[in-house]
């Protein structure tokens, strides 16, 4: 797998770990906690098609987890191809498409600049980029951007194949089994265990959770309510539209449904800056803290 070759590329050999299941090779990557408190294990995968080592993925949450008690296993989420169609967020009526062969810093124009998201002129208001975003991307063919089912199931799959890795470890860490996912990995996590497809762990942190697809994203909130155990839900202002779409409705589905320990938390703030594993880091450690952990 593209993920596993650049932790061979980026590790030496004794800073990772490997496993062989169902014929596959997977690496992972352990963190002790860095405390003589223990609080137990938490796996965390980042989004599809984010290496688990990039300051875009949870590296930076792993390593302040530690010095919460917890070990933490960082995967890297399959490599089941999407379409390129797919992986873009929404788009708004009449914005202009960007092909996927344009260099990588375009010198924008007036229908890009209003197409691109995470300006620093949006970051520079907090208001300003909420009131935006908030509002849910138009009924459009654009909008809808279906997955294949078949890559949809086969990512699944992958997915659970890839739980195995982590439930291999559980009991080797005395304590709490928590799982965080971040994007489309967050979504299949959801999914997973509301279906109890993979072991149940103690909770579930979903960050930015979405589906590049509005049917299978349209689901989402009903999987969060619908299961069994405590779910944290963050996101942030300066999400893509797929998140904020359904952030409400979310939070509406899980209090309608009496859901038992859910909470949801918006992020402030810019997402460039320096302290957001450390955000993240309270947030998860104060929830959890709450439920008396």
């Amino acid at each position: 797998m593209l993920r596993q070759l650049d932790i061979q590329r980026d590790l030496f050999p004794d800073e990772y770990k490997s496993v062989e299941i169902e014929g596959r090779q997977y690496f992972y990557v352990i963190n002790e906690k860095t405390t003589p408190l223990t609080r137990g294990i938490a796996v965390l995968i980042a989004d599809s098609g984010v290496s688990m080592l990039s300051q875009q993925g949870l590296a930076p949450l792993s390593h302040r987890l530690n010095t919460f008690g917890w070990t933490t296993i960082l995967l890297s989420a399959p490599d089941t191809a999407f379409t390129a169609a797919n992986m873009a967020a929404p788009a708004q009526e009449g914005a202009a498409e960007i092909p996927q062969t344009e260099p990588t810093n375009p010198a924008p124009d007036d229908a890009d600049t209003d197409a691109v998201t995470n300006t620093e002129a949006d970051l520079a208001s907090d208001d300003k980029l909420t009131d935006k975003r908030t509002i849910p991307p138009p009924h459009s063919k654009t909008a809808e951007s279906d997955i294949d089912a078949i890559i949809f199931e086969q990512h699944q799959q992958d997915l659970i194949s890839l739980l195995k890795v982590a439930e291999g470890q559980v009991d080797a860490y005395p304590g709490f089994y928590l799982v965080i996912g971040q994007g489309t990995s967050a979504a299949w996590l959801a999914k997973i265990f509301a279906e109890a497809k993979s072991k149940t762990p103690d909770a579930l942190i979903a960050i930015s959770a979405f589906w590049p697809d509005r049917t299978y994203n349209q689901l989402l909130p009903t999987l969060m309510s619908a299961t069994s155990l405590p779910v944290l839900d963050i996101y942030s202002a300066s999400d893509n539209e797929w998140v904020l779409s359904t952030a409400n409705t979310r939070q509406t589905t899980a209090t309608t449904a009496l859901k038992l320990h859910y909470r949801q938390r918006q992020l402030l703030g810019s997402p460039r800056s320096q302290q957001k594993a450390d955000y993240l880091a309270k947030e998860v450690h104060g929830w959890l803290s709450n439920m008396g952990w």
